[in-house]
């Protein structure tokens, strides 16, 4: 876990994620989404692809709401129009 950091963008000032934000982001999680991580022997351990999990379900969260129309909406308007 103490590796994480490193493999995150620093933020604006530079500084990188204090590896105590990465532990409350697995315990506590972050606007109700939680860092997957996997105890063995004591030590806590993340990957990756639970990273990248994390930060894009956070990103789903922090993107506006779109609308986004059924397919027989769409079909319904096209054929209107002629396409």
């Amino acid at each position: 876990m103490a590796k994480v950091p490193k493999l995150l963008p620093p933020n604006v000032s530079g500084r990188l994620v204090n590896p105590a934000t990465i532990w409350r982001w697995h315990k506590n999680g972050l606007g109700g989404v939680r860092l997957q991580v996997w105890k063995v022997g004591g030590r806590a351990f993340t990957t990756m692809e639970a990273i990248k999990a994390f930060i894009a379900a956070r990103s789903r969260d922090q993107a506006p709401e779109l609308h986004d129309p059924d397919h027989a909406e769409v079909e319904k308007k096209l054929n209107k129009i002629g396409i």
